[in-house]
């Protein structure tokens, strides 16, 4: 007798500093988590950075890497392409909520058993309608297709720095004022600045997890003051900078 596909299966995997998992793709959707760490997922069409207490939506099919931070027990739930039809078709990130987590880890345990009972088939309908009201988070940078442009925004998120002039883009990629901030915005559905902010924001994020100050943070990424870098990650992300700040030893 055949087994029936399970439409969620779940595993978790330790995952060393630094680990890379080289470009991929997977014919089920996935679903990553971790309480600790951050995990960074890039795709032709941009980055997703996954900080604790969030999880990260990868569409079925989507070539993707992973970059881990710290060592992090990762858990993926592995969703079956029927079953996935009700999720977005682009990476995103979500704010896990308690329940979530919960449901995560129970779903390792029944993803390990052989026969699936009802009370599997229940609560991984509830981890379904979970996943669907939860609260999608600002942690992603996509990227334009233009390819002068592309290459001008690669280069800014390896080192953002405050301060950014709409003229000197305009000169760097040969586009006029106008040009930039239509295309702009209908290649990434952000504008020029918003875009700026938010790579700044990831980049304070990714080195506040590391353990660097808040101020050490603030002067790296071009800010007069860590005042004025706090205020505007505050504005980005509803909360302070030292929400991310890992404690130091």
């Amino acid at each position: 007798m055949t087994t029936p596909v399970r439409d969620l299966f779940t595993k978790g995997e330790w995952c060393q500093p630094q680990d890379v998992f080289a470009p991929h793709r997977h014919r089920r959707g996935q679903l990553l988590f971790a309480e600790n760490g951050l995990v960074r997922v890039e795709t032709d069409q941009g980055a997703w950075v996954m900080p604790p207490q969030c999880t990260l939506w990868i569409p079925p099919g989507v070539e993707h890497s992973v970059l881990i931070s710290d060592r992090v027990h990762l858990i993926n739930l592995y969703v079956e392409p029927q079953a996935a039809a009700i999720m977005p078709t682009q990476c995103e990130v979500f704010a896990a909520t308690e329940l979530l987590v919960s449901l995560f880890k129970e779903s390792i345990v029944l993803s390990a058993q052989a026969q699936q009972t009802e009370r599997d088939r229940l609560l991984h309908q509830l981890l379904m309608l979970e996943i669907q009201q939860l609260q999608s988070m600002p942690f992603s940078l996509p990227l334009p297709a233009h390819p002068a442009l592309r290459a001008r925004c690669e280069a800014y998120a390896q080192r953002p720095q405050a301060g950014v002039r709409l003229n000197n883009w305009c000169d760097q990629v040969g586009l006029s004022r106008r040009s930039l901030t239509r295309l702009f915005r209908q290649q990434t559905g952000l504008s020029l600045i918003d875009w700026c902010n938010r790579a700044l924001v990831l980049a304070a994020m990714e080195r506040l997890m590391s353990g660097t100050r808040v101020s050490v943070v603030a002067y790296e990424l071009g800010y007069d003051s860590p005042s004025a870098f706090s205020s505007a990650f505050r504005k980005q992300l509803k909360r302070p900078p030292s929400h991310f700040l890992r404690p130091q030893p």
